[in-house]
């Protein structure tokens, strides 16, 4: 993605993955509405 700096008129590009884990089961909250299901993918 690209993007820039508070402050900064310079555009930066990054190509990032971010890996995270819960304890909590997410598809479920994801039904109920309480967890975003994009964030699932």
């Amino acid at each position: 993605g690209e993007y820039e700096r508070v402050g900064g008129g310079e555009t930066r590009y990054a190509d990032v993955r971010i890996v995270a884990a819960a304890n909590i089961d997410l598809p479920r909250l994801a039904e109920e509405g309480k967890f975003r299901a994009d964030l699932l993918d």
